[in-house]
């Protein structure tokens, strides 16, 4: 079968798309990861190797300066965690706060549509005994600080990295329903 050169350049277009998504991705990964990185205690740090501690300039209102929390740093989230969270990044200087709160189909706040997420009881579709809503406190907390807080959705993501589920999908889960 020819491939006539309109196919060809459609495909090159296509393949020059596709790279292009994937630098942006990459880019925005990396990019979202320093301040992640500068709060762990920056890079090129060897064990027990003392650095200048310098304080952070404040961010100015009318820019953005944030830290993606993922949901591998909120397994087992609870009130004292998000106060960690926000501390740390006001002490770095951030003033927003990318708080990843639909990792699996799931969320981190009482929803209609969506089971709780076993990041906060340890099992999908159990509500906090307390009445926690981790988002409701991420707000709190953050707005007390005079910080921005975003909720950061994966509308579609159910599978680990690994290619596992997490560790069970609850009978209300968007995935158990629909498949």
């Amino acid at each position: 079968m020819k491939e006539t050169a309109a196919g060809k350049t459609t495909r090159k277009k296509t393949v020059k798309f596709y790279v292009g998504i994937a630098i942006l991705t990459l880019t925005v990964m990396i990019g979202g990861s320093v301040p992640y990185l500068l709060l762990r205690g920056g890079w090129g740090n060897r064990a027990g190797q003392q650095t200048e501690q310098r304080a952070p300039r404040p961010a100015r209102a009318e820019e953005r300066r944030g830290v993606w929390v993922a949901y591998l740093s909120l397994e087992g989230v609870d009130r004292e965690g998000i106060d960690k969270i926000v501390a740390d990044t006001k002490a770095a200087g951030l003033n927003t706060i990318f708080f990843h709160v639909r990792p699996f189909g799931d969320a981190l706040y009482d929803s209609d549509y969506y089971p709780w997420s076993h990041l906060v009881t340890g099992t999908q579709g159990q509500a906090p005994e307390d009445g926690f809503d981790p988002l409701a406190y991420a707000v709190e907390a953050a707005h007390r600080e005079g910080m921005y807080l975003h909720a950061w959705l994966n509308p579609l993501r159910i599978m680990l990295p690994s290619g596992t589920y997490p560790p069970s999908l609850s009978d209300d889960n968007p995935y158990t329903v629909w498949r």
